[in-house]
Parts: C-alpha cells; sequence; structure tokens
C-alpha cells in the first residue's frame, strides 16, 4: 500500500521561514513523526505532495530515510488549498488503488495506522477528545452518524470530533470535473463532495492515543508537553509516578534534542550503576544518593524511546536483562562492603534471598505477559516494583543502615513472589 503526504502549505502561522514539516517537536521533525509510524507497519512506498521550499524538504527526507522509495511531486498551485495538493498526490496513483492520506503537520499515536490496516472500508480518522485540540474554532469538525461520517467543515455548528488528517481512501472515489479546481479548493471540501456519492467510516481515536494538528506555536507546545507528560509507563511504580518520572523527564526533555540512540543510554545507566555499587566501599550515603539517581536515569533511555518513535521489542527485552544484572550488582556491592566493615557474615544469606526474590518477582511478571498478553495482577495490588526496592536501598542507606534493607527486602520479595503465584492460580482457576 503507497501512503500520500501533503507537504506543500506555506504554515504562516508557524511565524518561521522554515517550511512547518521541518519544525522539530522533541527532536524529531513534525514530518520524520508522520513517516515513522507508516515504516513500522511495513510501508515505505511514499507519495509526498511539496510546494514551499519543496527541495529543501525533499534533499531532508532523502537524507534521513535512505531506504524508503520517495515519489515527490510539486504543486505549483498549492496556494489554492489542500485540495489541490492532494489531487496532484493521487494523479500518481492507478485508478482504485487504495492509499493512505496524511498530513505533514499532524502527528499522531503509530497504533492509529495499525488500527487503519485492519479495516477494509474508507475511513477517516477523528478525534471527540477536545483536550487535544488547542483551538476548536479554527479546527474542521465532523458530523457522525451510525459510525459514519455525514458532514465535514469549519463552519458546523453540530459536530461529534475533528478531522484528524488521517484518511483510508481509494482513487476512484475521487473523480471530479476539472473546472471545479480552477478556483481555491480545500480537503474539506473534496470529502464533502465524496460524501455525496459514498460511504467514509469514523475511526475514532481511543483514549490512549493522540492526533495533534500543529499549526502554530502554541498547538506545537501543547503537542510536545503531551508527549513528554505521557511518555512513561502504565505499569509505573509508586516511586517513579511521585519522585522518578518528575526528574528523568527533565533529562529527557534535553537530551532528545540530541542523536543519542536509547541503547546508549542504557548502556550509560549500567555504567552508572557499577559506580554507585563499588561506592558503597567508600559510603553508604554516597552509594545511596548514586542508586537513587540511577533508579530516576533508569527511565530516560525509555522515555526518549518512546517520545522518539524509537521504542522496539528488544530494546524492552535487553533494558529488562540489564536491570536484572543491575540489581544484582548492587546487592553484591552492599553485601560485601557492609561485611568487609563489620564481619556480618549473616549479610550474606539476606542478600542471596534478596536477588532470587528481586528477580522471580520480575520473572514471574514477565511470565504473565507471556502466557496471557498481559499483567493479571496491577502494580497496586503487590506494590514492590524495582523503583521500590532501590528507594528502601536509598533510604536505609541514607541512615546508614543498608543491612536492614536487605533483610526487609529478602522478607518483602520473596512474600510478594508468593502472593503473586497464589494469585495467578487463583485467578486462572475462575477463569
Amino acid at each position: 500500500m503507497k501512503a500520500i503526504i501533503l507537504a506543500a502549505g506555506r504554515g504562516e502561522r508557524m511565524n518561521s521561514s522554515l517550511p512547518k514539516p521541518l519544525h522539530k517537536i522533541l527532536g524529531l521533525s513534525l514530518i520524520e513523526r508522520v513517516i515513522i509510524p507508516l515504516i513500522k507497519v511495513g510501508i515505505k512506498e511514499i507519495i509526498v505532495v511539496l510546494g514551499y521550499k519543496g527541495k529543501i524538504i525533499e534533499k531532508y527526507l532523502r537524507k534521513k530515510f535512505k531506504d524508503i522509495n520517495f515519489q515527490f511531486i510539486y504543486n505549483g498551485e498549492y496556494q489554492k488549498g489542500n485540495g489541490t495538493s492532494f489531487l496532484c498526490g493521487t494523479s500518481l496513483l492507478k485508478e482504485k488503488e487504495k492509499f493512505l492520506l496524511l498530513m505533514a503537520d499532524h502527528i499522531y499515536s503509530p497504533t492509529i495506522i495499525e488500527r487503519i490496516l485492519k479495516e477494509k472500508v474508507p475511513l477517516m480518522v477523528v478525534n471527540s477528545n477536545f483536550d487535544l485540540v488547542n483551538n476548536l474554532e479554527k479546527e474542521t469538525k465532523v458530523k457522525i452518524n451510525n459510525g459514519y461520517v455525514v458532514d465535514i467543515g469549519k463552519d458546523l455548528k453540530e459536530f461529534d470530533g475533528v478531522d484528524c488528517g488521517i484518511f483510508f481512501l481509494e482513487k476512484n472515489g475521487f473523480n471530479f470535473q476539472k473546472e471545479l479546481f480552477e478556483k481555491e479548493v480545500e480537503l474539506s471540501y473534496l470529502i464533502k463532495e465524496f460524501l455525496k456519492k459514498e460511504k467514509l467510516k469514523a475511526l475514532f481515536i481511543n483514549k490512549k492515543e493522540y492526533v495533534f494538528n500543529v499549526n502554530d506555536p502554541e498547538s506545537k507546545k501543547l503537542a510536545s508537553n503531551y508527549l513528554l507528560n505521557n511518555c512513561g509507563k502504565e505499569e509505573d511504580g509508586m516511586i517513579s509516578k511521585i519522585i522518578n518520572r518528575r526528574l528523568s523527564k527533565l533529562f529527557t526533555k534535553f537530551l532528545s534534542s540530541y542523536n543519542i540512540e536509547p541503547l546508549t543510554l542504557t548502556i550509560i545507566n549500567f555504567l552508572l550503576t557499577i559506580v554507585a555499587a563499588f561506592s558503597f566501599f567508600f559510603s553508604n550515603l554516597l552509594g545511596g544518593l548514586l542508586v537513587q539517581f540511577v533508579s530516576i536515569f533508569d527511565g530516560v533511555d525509555g522515555e526518549i524511546a518512546r517520545i522518539k518513535l524509537m521504542s522496539t521489542k528488544f530494546g524492552a527485552y535487553l533494558d529488562s536483562l540489564i536491570d536484572r544484572y543491575s540489581d544484582t550488582i548492587i546487592i553484591s556491592a552492599i553485601t560485601f562492603s557492609h561485611y568487609l566493615k563489620t564481619n556480618q557474615i549473616w549479610i550474606f544469606f539476606f542478600a542471596f534471598l534478596t536477588i532470587i526474590g528481586s528477580n522471580m518477582s520480575m520473572i514471574l511478571k514477565d511470565k504473565e505477559k507471556l502466557l496471557f498478553s498481559k499483567n493479571l495482577i496491577s502494580s497496586s495490588l503487590l506494590p514492590l516494583s524495582r523503583d521500590i526496592r532501590l528507594f528502601l536501598i536509598t533510604l536505609f542507606s541514607i541512615f546508614n543502615q543498608p543491612f536492614l534493607s536487605l533483610i526487609l527486602l529478602s522478607l518483602l520479595t520473596n512474600i510478594t513472589t508468593v502472593v503473586r503465584i497464589l494469585l495467578i492460580k487463583k485467578i486462572v482457576k475462575e477463569n
């Protein structure tokens, strides 16, 4: 399947000479945020309709996406409206060819494209969450009846949502008389004409998805803040939600402007873990504080990956594996440093139990996802996630009691493991 991206407009409301598709949000240009989700679902034939400073955009995309089969077409009359750009793009398609249509200034959740590809009928994506809309008055509104679009336009008095600038269409539905386009033509007008003879299904974005029409500095800021504020994980523990994410997002916001791979940040955090672990041989206070810093910085690689659309299953797998090594290194360092200072051999027993309990806690959670496609037991029910375990180590180390932290963790982690097993048994038996 091919995708058409309309990127011809000047974008005067951005108050910049830079072409609007090249404006960046948290390190990625708007048009990159449109293209990357297409690539992830296997779409590599992309038609880009250009106009204002089109050569700059074309050069940028050819450099960024060398493996993509781009077709660039220039609309010399882009000032007449995005409807003319739409017709330029469809001129490169075969009759009855199905295609995706997207706007270069509308950024969106990648899951939306995945949902569209499961559909077989023409549709448009509609947003009914007006909290994501910067200026509702200027947006193109949509009226829905029985799941289908019945009207579209900026001046609608009654509407059920706003146009997201994402469509799944078929070329033969847009065979209009040429005389129609000797004046200014907007895409919404063409859609209205389409609705006179064809049906267009409405696909609403869900609560976890987003679409932003970035057409001025205010909407750009709204989109940036939303992405930053929602780059955490649903399974975050209490300490992550209250403390860690608030601080890690400061690092993420700064680092997103640089070309840093999430894997690089994962490795950096692992090296910081080693430094934190060996700090216990010199000072429990220093070691404890560095452990909490590691816990905070541990979220940055995932946040960068989600914000810059770089998340992969292997990345999540590797991050989880390195966390297991990191926890073992920290607990081992606490154990040996305390033994050298006090000669209390019992600390090895509690360290062993803590390592077993911590690792089993994560193994069981991963096993749940593997067997049931999700975690059946929420973090609020068994609140002993990794962020809480590291925080307890920090807290006890500040008061120079690392041995007590291992005693407590050895009990809590293993009790949690037993309780999780019993709860899973009960849930599976009931189902």
